[in-house]
């Protein structure tokens, strides 16, 4: 490559084509840095870089090619793309010079379908195209290759796109659809619980204190104040500084974006669930001391942790907390226990059976609109539409006669479940009935939690951390 070496590059119109000194009738500027790299577009020095066209019609083609080939020499090079994935929502191409990687990469939105590249002759080497076709989760629909000797001339490629499916996102490996699929769990430790706050900010928490993060590319441990051993069951957060978690002996643990620290709070018994509707209305609950008295049951105002005693909380260890409002709360636990919180009171709602529940969550919307679902022992899973239901009622199949631990959906596509056995159910629109799905892992689910970008994550026993592609 030679000092000063620019590739032109330009969106073709025909209004721009035939300018002199434009060598194939590509005008435009290209770029490079200084030195030893090169890249793509903007800015002047040594290298080249890459330009792209939106879909030609044939009279374009006629004016680009001119009826002959470069004058000058020059390399143009014209990457017509077919087999686009019809889920493909932009196209993107890199480029390497005898293995060197261009600092950037060019774009196309379907259905255009040209890149074009223009050298001058004094440029030599192998060139090499990678074009990835990404849908609207950024995963990886399709992907192709071509590689051209310079100088070329004009040259002309055909580049089909071989279909990536599964898709792949990120680091993850492809996973097919309808199936939990595993990945590394850096601790090794059993997951209880599990919060996703974006695609990119997920905590699982489990046992033995453990804390881990993913960040979008893969799992870390994220240490526990000293001292900290007890198991940890619940975890919630209202943004990435405040971030809260609970566990055996009354733990309560707080992260402001740096650091775990230990809460004070008047809890001694076991706490299982977490959850809150902003920085300044948290609920926790939990264990009993005996199965005649309330569970533990706890209240964050902002500035600190209060126990609340009220009679409509029934009897007996309070499993999990869902809110939707100040005024629209859940609890549920054993016995088919049920309350709901008003604003003002508690109250205790018959569930119609007696088996214990181990999780509850809902949608938006409150007495008026919300869907709530708790989960339990025997397959059960149990329902209540604010906008059609007067009281709660069996879901018509739960796909499963194992112990479910947790549950959770995107409130409008997916509904799933979680629990012994490796057991995994999913419900679709209009979430009646709920279906196996396939995992070879058959570690006891605790935990799952869905994510933007189509994703949902479980976790269980034996450091299992899995995860399930609603759009593969």
């Amino acid at each position: 490559m030679q000092p000063g070496t620019r590739l032109r590059v330009s969106r073709l119109r025909s209004s721009i084509f035939g300018l002199p000194g434009t060598g194939c009738g590509l005008p435009g500027a290209g770029f490079g840095l200084p030195g030893a790299g090169f890249g793509i577009f903007g800015r002047s020095g040594a290298g080249w870089g890459i330009g792209r066209t939106p879909a030609l019609t044939l009279s374009l083609l006629g004016v680009l090619g001119g009826g002959s080939s470069c004058g000058s020499g020059d390399s143009a090079i014209v990457v017509s793309l077919s087999a686009t994935p019809a889920r493909a929502t932009q196209v993107v191409m890199t480029a390497t010079l005898d293995g060197k990687a261009a600092m950037n990469s060019q774009m196309l939105t379907p259905p255009a379908s040209r890149f074009v590249v223009e050298l001058p002759s004094t440029t030599s080497g192998s060139l090499g195209l990678a074009v990835q076709a990404f849908d609207s989760d950024n995963c990886t629909q399709g992907t192709g290759m071509t590689t051209v000797n310079l100088p070329a001339g004009r040259v002309d490629l055909d580049l089909s796109l071989t279909p990536q499916s599964p898709r792949k996102c990120g680091n993850l490996a492809p996973c097919a659809e309808k199936t939990l699929c595993s990945t590394l769990d850096p601790s090794n430790s059993t997951i209880q619980g599990m919060w996703a706050q974006s695609a990119t900010d997920i905590w699982a928490v489990g046992n033995g204190a453990t804390i881990l993060h993913y960040d979008g590319t893969s799992w870390t441990v994220k240490p526990a104040p000293l001292g900290v051993s007890e198991n940890l069951y619940g975890v919630w957060a209202s943004g990435p500084n405040n971030v809260w978690a609970v566990g055996g002996f009354g733990r309560i643990l707080r992260y402001d974006g740096n650091v775990w620290t230990n809460v004070s709070n008047p809890a001694f018994l076991t706490l299982y669930g977490i959850w809150g509707v902003s920085p300044t209305d948290i609920w926790t609950a939990g264990d009993s001391s005996t199965t005649t008295s309330q569970g533990t049951f706890l209240h964050y105002n902002g500035t600190s942790w209060q126990s609340i005693t009220d009679a409509g909380l029934g009897t007996g260890q309070l499993n999990s907390v869902w809110a939707d409002s100040p005024s629209f709360i859940y609890v549920c636990g054993v016995g088919g226990l049920l309350a709901r919180y008003n604003g003002t009171s508690w109250n205790t709602i018959t569930s119609g059976t007696a088996v214990n529940l181990h999780a509850i969550w809902g949608t938006p919307g409150g007495i008026t609109a919300s869907s709530v679902y708790a989960v339990g022992d025997s397959g059960t899973i149990l329902r209540i539409r604010y906008a059609v239901d007067t009281q709660w009622g069996k879901v018509p199949s739960s796909g499963t006669s194992s112990t479910l631990y947790g549950i959770h959906g995107d409130g409008s596509q997916v509904l799933y479940a979680v629990g012994s056995g490796g057991t995994v159910v999913r419900a679709d629109p209009p979430f009646d009935n709920f279906t196996p799905q396939t995992n070879n892992a058959l570690s006891t689910l605790f935990a799952v939690r869905t994510t933007t970008g189509g994703f949902s994550w479980a976790g269980g026993g034996g450091g299992f951390i899995g995860y399930l592609d609603l759009r593969p």
